[in-house]
């Protein structure tokens, strides 16, 4: 680093840096670090950053597990702050997902690609070791069908609108698009009227076709 100092990735997003140079202006470099990374943003994507500080000096006596733990407190709160520029209240937006979540049967995320899906909601009485459990998104719709979790009539309805290479077809017309196929799913011991939808991930790519599927119970 120009002031001196290491830079460690220490999760997913996440980073520490550790300046040595005791003339080094913390505010200054947490500035440039905020202005590079708005300096990042294209029609495609943006970054935001948040960065918490400390300085050794501050607190006598304080061990470097301490240091980086205030730190770690001081960017979340500044996280915090942008979110109230924004005027986005977190906690409410958390408590709205998870409604919105509770509301749906499945909700699942899938590369129309490589079919690797991961589960964003389940209910437990969808999936078992030999029914659900599967993370190939072709391999869970047959499993869908051969433990009787569709109606046998519309078997075929779902299998022929549901196919990742369908799908890929018409979300390369328009990206913007939902597609909503309706059929009937066993809920418990009987079968209810449902209606699955797919959407497109805001930054779906023909190289990395990401969308979602939601499954809501309608009857």
């Amino acid at each position: 680093m120009e002031t001196g100092g290491e830079c460690y990735r220490v999760g997913g997003d996440e980073f520490t840096v550790i300046i040595t140079d005791e003339t080094a202006d913390p505010c200054a470099i947490r500035q440039k670090i905020k202005e590079e990374a708005a300096a990042c943003h294209n029609e495609n994507y943006s970054i935001s950053i948040s960065v918490g500080y400390c300085v050794g000096k501050e607190i006598t006596d304080m061990r470097l597990e301490d240091l980086e733990k205030l730190a770690d407190k001081r960017m979340y709160q500044d996280k915090e702050n942008y979110y109230i520029a924004k005027g986005v209240n977190r906690r409410v937006k958390d408590e709205v997902f998870r409604m919105i979540c509770d509301s749906y049967l499945i909700i699942l995320k899938v590369n129309l690609d490589s079919g690797e899906m991961s589960i964003i909601r389940m209910d437990v009485r969808e999936r078992d070791e030999n029914c659900g459990s599967s993370r190939d998104f072709r391999t869970w719709l047959a499993e869908m069908v051969q433990c009787h979790m569709v109606y046998e009539e519309d078997i075929e309805l779902l299998l022929k609108k549901a196919d990742p290479d369908v799908l890929k077809k018409q979300f390369a017309e328009d990206k913007t698009q939902m597609v909503r196929i309706a059929y009937r799913h066993r809920v418990m011991d009987s079968y209810h009227k449902v209606m699955l939808e797919v959407v497109p991930d805001k930054e779906y790519y023909e190289n990395q076709p990401i969308a979602y599927l939601y499954v809501k119970d309608i009857g």
